[in-house]
């Protein structure tokens, strides 16, 4: 039996030297096979623009556009894609450094939200600059990586306390997007009434669980649109939204443009 690893689980990495890059470039997978299996000699890195699930070891972790993940050598990885599935990819070593000094914490996956534009372009620079410049590009993934872990840090250092109802219950809309998710099931999974999560969600979150799952596929929808090449129907099925012409309806009422429309003015347009 699989689990799934909790928000905020982290890899503990050497941070005191630059890395040594092995690989780095650009991927796509899932058109010919839905499931791939690795295990690396090496750190990898992600940067992930697709829908997925990831298993690490056997223990579950939900892959989302704009989420940036890493693994340490030695790790089990086994992807399940659900379609064409682009990512940016970095494999690296570290020194070994005696005595450990800057060894901190990064997120085995951590979404990087409006960041995650900006940083992706940064690695989609040192890529483009490998071959002639090596020792820069090294510098400029050691950067990425000391921002990651110290966004993990401050991550850490939030106060938490959610109810483990709201905790769980957001877990599984941002992992099922695709799903039709329903307040009933949603409750029933949680482990408690539907009237006593709404109750929940209104006091933790300020808002309803409906309005919670609609905010998600909506901020799904906007970046698979303007950082994907995704078929718009694809998209709409990608955030649980099965008619087209309802798809369209939504996106046009949150944004004040039509799909087509927003995904022609770039990944940089903010409304």
């Amino acid at each position: 039996m699989t689990i799934m690893l909790e928000v905020g689980s982290t890899w503990n990495i050497q941070l005191s030297h630059a890395p040594e890059i092995h690989w780095m470039g650009r991927g796509v997978h899932g058109l010919e096979r839905r499931v791939e299996r690795y295990v690396l000699w090496a750190w990898a890195i992600h940067f992930y623009k697709y829908e997925g699930d990831l298993f690490l070891d056997g223990d579950r972790v939900s892959i989302r556009p704009g989420s940036v993940g890493i693994i340490p050598p030695g790790v089990r990885q086994e992807y399940r894609y659900r379609g064409r599935s682009e990512h940016l990819f970095v494999h690296f070593t570290l020194p070994e450094v005696a005595p450990e000094t800057d060894v901190l914490p990064i997120a085995v996956m951590q979404d990087m939200g409006v960041d995650f534009a900006r940083i992706s372009q940064r690695v989609d620079d040192a890529i483009n600059a490998a071959g002639e410049r090596p020792a820069r590009t090294s510098a400029r993934i050691w950067d990425i990586l000391w921002e990651l872990a110290e966004r993990t840090m401050r991550t850490s250092e939030r106060p938490r306390g959610r109810h483990a109802a709201v905790e769980h219950t957001c877990q599984i809309i941002q992992s099922r997007l695709s799903e039709p998710l329903k307040l009933t099931g949603l409750a029933r999974s949680a482990g408690v009434s539907p009237a006593h999560l709404t109750r929940l969600f209104r006091s933790e979150l300020s808002e309803t669980v409906t309005d919670y799952l609609r905010k998600c596929r909506l901020d799904r929808a906007w970046h698979l649109l303007l950082h994907s090449d995704l078929p718009i129907k694809q998209v709409a099925c990608d955030v649980g939204i099965q008619d087209l012409q309802l798809f369209n309806k939504t996106i046009r009422r949150a944004f004040g443009v039509a799909p087509r429309a927003l995904r022609e003015r770039g990944p940089n347009y903010r409304a």
